[in-house]
C-alpha cells in the first residue's frame, strides 16, 4: 500500500489554494498539473509502499508519539522549489507555529522507525502543494510561473488548530490519485 501521513486542511484553506491556483493558471497560461482542493493536505512523512501488515504497528505508533497535537498554522504565501528557469512545483507556504509543525513531523518520523520502517530520506519542508509542472514546459515558461507566483496576493484563509493527523492510502490512476484515510491520531 502507498502509504503518508499528513494534516488535513479546513475547507476555507482548500478554497483558497484552489483560487490561487486558478488565479495563476489563467495568469500565466502555462500547463500545470493543479491539485484538486479536496486532495490537498500538508505532507509530515512520505512513506510510499508499506507492507500493509505494517499498518497496526505504524498506527499505534503514532498513537503513542504524536500527541499532544495542538498546533495554530496560518497559510503562506505562494513560492516554487528550485531555480526559477527549473522549477516542478509550485506551492504556498505554511506560517503560524512551524516549530511546533516541525516538532510534530519529528514525532511523526520516531512514530515511523518505531513501526520498523526506514528513515526519511528528505528533510521536512512544509507546504502546501498547489500545481506541478510537465516536462513540455519550457524555461521561459517556468520563470513566469515562478515569477507570477511570488506576486499572488495574501489568501483569505483564517489560521487553524491542528488537533489530528491521518494516516492515509494513496491510489495512482487516472487524472488524480484516490486518497483514504486508514487511521487517525488526536
Amino acid at each position: 500500500m502507498r502509504l503518508f501521513i499528513a494534516v488535513q486542511l479546513p475547507p476555507d484553506w482548500r478554497a483558497a489554494a484552489h483560487v490561487a491556483g486558478e488565479v495563476l493558471a489563467q495568469s500565466t497560461l502555462v500547463p500545470m498539473r493543479r491539485v484538486a482542493p479536496e486532495l490537498m493536505h500538508i505532507t509530515l512523512r512520505f512513506l510510499g509502499e508499506v507492507d500493509p501488515e505494517r499498518i497496526p504497528a505504524l498506527s499505534e505508533a503514532l498513537a503513542r508519539r504524536a500527541p499532544p497535537i495542538d498546533i495554530m498554522l496560518r497559510i503562506g504565501g505562494a513560492d516554487t522549489f528550485g531555480p526559477p528557469d527549473r522549477t516542478r512545483t509550485v506551492w504556498l507556504g505554511i506560517g503560524g507555529n512551524v516549530l511546533g509543525l516541525r516538532a510534530l513531523a519529528r514525532r511523526v518520523e520516531l512514530a515511523v522507525r518505531d513501526a520498523g520502517l526506514p528513515p526519511a530520506t528528505a528533510a521536512f519542508r512544509p507546504h502546501l502543494t498547489l500545481a506541478n509542472l510537465g516536462t513540455k514546459v519550457t524555461p521561459d515558461e517556468r520563470r513566469v510561473v515562478a515569477e507570477t507566483a511570488h506576486m499572488l496576493p495574501p489568501l483569505p484563509a483564517a489560521p487553524f488548530r491542528v488537533r489530528e493527523v491521518v494516516l492515509v492510502h494513496s491510489t495512482l490512476g487516472g487524472a488524480q490519485p484516490r486518497y483514504e484515510v486508514v487511521a487517525k491520531v488526536r
